[in-house]
């Protein structure tokens, strides 16, 4: 016979607490005795899973927002929405408007008056922050990999710099974590027109602009009257200079092999300075690397204009 709680079960990452049992008419006894069967396990203390399923970092999550009535956040979000950089490591991390009187085991609760401030949302059936909400409190506790969190949720339109900024304006409090991590992140993007399809470019751009050199545009279109000739990681449109990075693992697939050498002739007969960089030269010799880019950018015109 199948225990009220059964769809709670089904819906909740097979999770369920026990004052959801004793409100879908299961009396405490008869909690009691599943626990004591081994039908159920117990998660956490009020929280149960049927014995013969799977335990999961959803299951361990849900288990968390049920018994707290709160909201995955932070670290959770960000595993919940698959960004890039999430960790497997990363346990339960939620966000409630009234902080528990208890620190929770193996959990990590934050109290936060600004819940009111975004409507609620669900991944997989799981109550979590929205993605720009989520990059806000993860530039609090994981700043390191913000720029590459950002560049993701843009990548794959999760959300926007108009809303990012958005979210910045109506959660600045004063002292509030954070802020000033995010808010840089978004004075630094101010003036990008494409988002980097890898951290790499990110890299590269900054040592460039680390050396003296203009900061180079990302994910550039290079067209010669209206006809689109290739779109390039790195470009410095104004001196038609164009940087290209090779990743073994994407250029020595055999059609990317074929196909980069006739792409590549293509940028070069419509009069861009094309240069090509391996890791190697960027992890190894940086300083080569710059010293190659502003000779490139010299003999097409910059060192005459004065642009730095």
């Amino acid at each position: 016979m199948a225990d009220p709680v059964d769809p709670l079960f089904q819906r909740q990452h097979l999770v369920a607490t026990r004052a959801q049992a004793l409100e879908s008419g299961m009396s405490a006894r008869q909690v009691a005795y599943r626990v004591a069967r081994e039908e159920w396990r117990v998660l956490r203390r009020g929280a149960y899973q049927p014995s013969w399923a799977p335990r999961s970092w959803k299951s361990e999550l849900m288990a968390v927002v049920l018994l707290t009535g709160g909201q995955s956040s932070h670290r959770s979000g960000i595993r919940l929405y698959g960004l890039d950089g999430a960790r497997a490591s990363w346990g339960p991390e939620v966000s409630l408007e009234h902080p528990l009187q208890k620190p929770m085991t193996g959990a990590i609760v934050h109290g936060s008056k600004q819940m009111d401030l975004f409507p609620p949302t669900r991944v997989d059936g799981i109550p979590v922050t929205p993605v720009a909400r989520t990059l806000l409190d993860a530039a609090a506790v994981v700043p390191e990999l913000l720029p590459r969190l950002i560049d993701d949720a843009l990548r794959r339109r999760l959300t926007a710099i108009p809303v990012l900024w958005g979210t910045l304006i109506r959660h600045a409090a004063r002292g509030r974590n954070g802020t000033v991590n995010f808010r840089a992140e978004l004075e630094r993007r101010r003036n990008e027109e494409a988002v980097p399809l890898s951290m790499w470019s990110r890299w590269v751009a900054k040592l460039l602009a680390d050396g003296g050199l203009p900061r180079p545009v990302f994910e550039h279109r290079i067209q010669r009257g209206a006809d689109f000739m290739a779109q390039v990681d790195l470009a410095f449109p104004a001196w038609r200079v164009a940087v290209e990075l090779d990743s073994v693992s994407f250029h020595t697939r055999l059609g990317n092999f074929h196909r980069d050498p006739v792409r590549r002739n293509r940028i070069r007969n419509a009069g861009w300075h094309l240069i090509e960089v391996t890791w190697p030269l960027y992890s190894e010799r940086p300083l080569e690397l710059v010293a190659t880019v502003a000779e490139a950018l010299t003999q097409q015109g910059w060192a005459a204009s004065g642009a730095a």
